[in-house]
């Protein structure tokens, strides 16, 4: 499990790393464009975009393995599906 973590944090750190830097900024920009105006609102809005960024990070990569072909690697491992799903949506 830890060296499925390191091989999608060596492979994935720049995505990861963009991802982190947007959503960081676009609580603030909400809140200068008027859109959020309750500090609830802003922690629910950053809630949101956690989940919605590690599920498009997640899916991202899937993909990846997919698309190189080792996805059915992945699978047929001695690891249980959940745990491999919940290495790459961490």
């Amino acid at each position: 499990m830890t060296a499925l973590l390191w091989k999608e944090w060596r492979e994935n750190r720049l995505l990861l790393l963009g991802i982190l830097a947007v959503s960081s900024c676009l609580v603030p920009l909400l809140r200068l464009l008027g859109v959020l105006m309750d500090p609830q609102e802003d922690w629910l809005a950053g809630q949101i975009m956690v989940v919605v960024m590690a599920a498009c990070f997640g899916g991202n990569m899937v993909a990846q393995e997919a698309g190189r072909g080792t996805l059915e690697l992945l699978w047929v491992r001695p690891i249980a599906r959940w745990r491999v799903w919940a290495a790459k949506a961490i």
